[in-house]
């Protein structure tokens, strides 16, 4: 009995200090290295063929990179999101577990386990294929879908659509599966798809970007992500302006549950942006209007182009 009082006590304690440390982010290096910390980097972006998609590390569950191109890699969500394209951030900082920092150049990086736990949950949701196969779940935005057959144009709202299947060789072609058993073939008058992500925020891209939409798929999630959030926090401290009280907090500081200075600074792992001013028809603050904006959700800070979108001249 005691040698199993005392197991018992060997494993809780394991376990606690396992807890209390939290360093369970793994970064393993092509040349065979592996570290393992606390990622420090607030966000990663994926620059796709579609769209810029930018993941809060909150979200992010794993990153593989492509040992023969600079830049290209892989990001995969805690719901299983699959994003690929060019890593837009340039360096990975994480914090040891000796409470050291290491700054590591992605193009060093082989790739990145990320930390996650919390309780999944069955939903049914919509399940989005791009034709260069990435794959994610979320919520169709436009409120219905057009089609213009050999006989005839007709609506159909997504909750009468199980399944939407692109014709590769027609990119302005579909075939609409209803729930109800009938089989829509025709030209889809429809140029662009909104897209509301469960793991990052709205996208919008091309018709001719996608291989598929399937309507009432089961899915585990882990967690859901309101793609306004983002966008409610001018002074990036974690609180949300509805329930910030103190919405221009120096950069560094810690805040309590209103938003205030706490009076005490967090040591600076990441780049400090450049704060700007941020118009009521510019949500995002890069200084590209909403209407004009294909990016809406750019980090605070980045550089951008004239259609508001991260700025990749450099890769």
């Amino acid at each position: 009995m005691n040698l199993l009082l005392k197991i018992f006590f060997a494993l809780t304690m394991i376990i606690f200090l396992h807890a209390g440390n939290g360093y369970t982010d793994t970064l393993l290096l092509r040349n065979g290295d592996k570290l393992i910390g606390e990622i420090q980097n607030e966000y990663f972006v994926v620059q796709g063929s579609y769209s810029q998609i930018v993941v809060n590390k909150a979200f992010c569950k794993n990153i593989s990179m492509n040992p023969n191109q600079k830049f290209i890699g892989a990001l995969k969500t805690i719901n299983n999101d699959f994003f690929s394209g060019t890593i837009l951030n340039r360096e990975i900082q994480i914090l040891l577990t000796d409470k050291t920092r290491e700054i590591v150049n992605i193009n060093d990086l082989n790739s990145l386990f990320f930390d996650i736990s919390g309780p999944s949950r069955l939903v049914l949701t919509t399940i989005f294929t791009m034709g260069n196969g990435d794959r994610f779940s979320g919520k169709l935005l436009n409120p219905e879908v057009e089609v213009q057959t050999d006989y005839m144009t007709a609506k159909y709202p997504a909750a009468e659509i199980n399944r939407i299947d692109f014709v590769s060789d027609a990119p302005d072609t579909v075939k609409l599966l209803l729930i109800d058993g009938d089989i829509i073939q025709g030209k889809l008058l429809l140029d662009e798809i909104r897209i509301e992500p469960e793991s990052v925020a709205q996208l919008t891209a091309d018709r001719s970007k996608f291989s598929s939409i399937q309507f009432n798929s089961r899915k585990m999630l882990l967690k859901e992500h309101s793609s306004t959030a983002p966008q409610n926090d001018g002074d990036r401290d974690g609180v949300p302006d509805a329930a910030d009280i103190c919405r221009n907090t120096p950069w560094g500081n810690t805040v309590d549950d209103s938003g205030c200075s706490t009076g005490k600074a967090v040591a600076e792992t990441v780049t400090k942006p450049v704060m700007k001013r941020v118009p009521s028809e510019d949500e995002d603050g890069d200084g590209v209007p909403n209407s004009s904006d294909k990016c809406p959700q750019t980090p605070l800070g980045a550089e951008v182009d004239g259609g508001g979108c991260w700025l990749t001249q450099d890769i």
